[in-house]
């Protein structure tokens, strides 16, 4: 059996998101408009971090850039150490294939790929061995391994946004970014995502980012980010914070 390369220390003291001075400005004729104007935070290793804020307000953009998917104009970026800043487009492309995962609002799952199968999608780009396997355990992780040869029109919107979370979470990613993953869910089944998302985080240690604009999702999370008009104008713990449950609850014989 071919093994894979041990992973390099990583310094637990080192934030694994630093931003310093972050611009994201656009000229438009003879103006410039700022979707980020100065931004400056740390996320430490462990934590479960909600952004927030008004349309317009930078939020995407934040999380774009923090996801390598796009580049600040100006301000440094450090992710895990390495500044994105001085990466080439493939390096770009490297680290978001070794370090980071993502769950968007709509889930991206093929319509002809069974779970185990859309799962597996991530490692196969990536070159990595046991993929079966991996993936098996992934969805073990959100608890769906029973529906694991099961399509996408027969799982229901909760359950297609485990498999996407099980996607995300193959490559054993250092960060995991979920852009609105509720949105698209009813309350109840929306709890139950959050829930997951708490329990990946408190039990798997796994650093979350998440976009929403819900004020009772932002409230499963540890601290919340608002943003508005391209710069922080809040950023602390969250108060009143909700603690759900992963699973359905048992109905009422």
């Amino acid at each position: 059996m071919t093994t894979e390369p041990a992973a390099a220390p990583v310094d637990a003291t080192i934030p694994i998101v630093q931003v310093r001075d972050l611009v994201k400005s656009y000229v438009t004729g003879e103006d410039t408009l700022y979707a980020l104007d100065g931004v400056s935070l740390d996320i430490q290793r462990g934590e479960f971090v909600a952004i927030m804020g008004a349309s317009g307000s930078g939020k995407s953009t934040l999380m774009n850039i923090l996801g390598c998917l796009d580049v600040a104009t100006s301000g440094e970026y450090l992710l895990d150490g390495i500044d994105v800043g001085s990466l080439t487009d493939d390096e770009l492309s490297e680290i978001r294939n070794e370090k980071i995962g993502f769950v968007f609002q709509s889930y991206n799952l093929l319509p002809h790929l069974a779970a185990v199968d859309e799962v597996m999608v991530p490692l196969v780009y990536g070159h990595l061995h046991e993929r079966r396997e991996r993936a098996m355990a992934a969805l073990e992780r959100v608890g769906l391994a029973d529906r694991a040869d099961h399509s996408p029109t027969e799982l229901s919107g909760g359950q297609q946004q485990r498999v996407a979370i099980a996607r995300a979470l193959v490559t054993n990613p250092t960060l995991l970014f979920a852009d609105e993953p509720t949105g698209n869910l009813d309350s109840r089944t929306s709890d139950e995502i959050v829930g997951l998302l708490q329990e990946l985080n408190e039990q798997g240690g796994l650093t979350i980012l998440m976009v929403t604009h819900e004020a009772d999702v932002a409230a499963g999370a540890q601290r919340l980010i608002r943003l508005g008009d391209g710069k922080i104008i809040e950023d602390g713990p969250v108060e009143h914070r909700r603690h759900l449950s992963a699973r359905a609850p048992t109905p009422t014989p």
